[in-house]
């Protein structure tokens, strides 16, 4: 991969051209494509799916940010408890998701850990994964509906 301060920065520019609903809305579409990998290694581990779900909620203003906080960190301690890297990443990368809708350029964090999952899995597939989330990004920016 790209050196990380490089990408994250990258990143985070990209994501400046965006308002925080915007925001959220592609950190949770970043996270969803590696949530899985947590859930498969493991099943009986809600939070980092709890995260998004929250954020989902936060997106319709049914949320506190207190319940955004206390599910990043769920997240959190959930990728700490990991041991597969790949279950790891995925997690922060929910954990992150989540976080935007405090902090905006938590988004960029949601991508990175994105592409550092998909990187465990199929280094050969960064660059498609990356074009894809700023692809995305910008289809979101022009305003682009969304709907989970």
């Amino acid at each position: 991969m790209k050196k990380v301060a490089e990408l994250a920065s990258r990143l985070k520019l990209e994501v400046e051209k965006v308002n925080k609903k915007q925001a959220v809305n592609w950190a949770i579409e970043c996270a969803q494509r590696v949530v899985h990998h947590f859930e498969r290694s493991y099943p009986n581990d809600p939070r980092p799916r709890n995260a998004l779900e929250i954020a989902k909620r936060w997106l319709k203003g049914e949320t506190t940010f207190k319940e955004v906080r206390r599910s990043s960190l769920g997240a959190h301690a959930a990728a700490r408890e990991a041991k597969d890297p790949v279950a790891v990443y995925a997690a922060r990368s929910c954990a992150h998701a989540v976080a935007t809708a405090h902090v905006i350029t938590h988004a960029a964090g949601a991508a990175l850990y994105a592409l550092k999952a998909i990187e465990q899995i199929d280094p050969m597939s960064i660059e498609k994964e990356l074009s894809w989330q700023l692809e995305r990004l910008r289809e979101i920016g022009k305003g682009e509906s969304y709907e989970f």
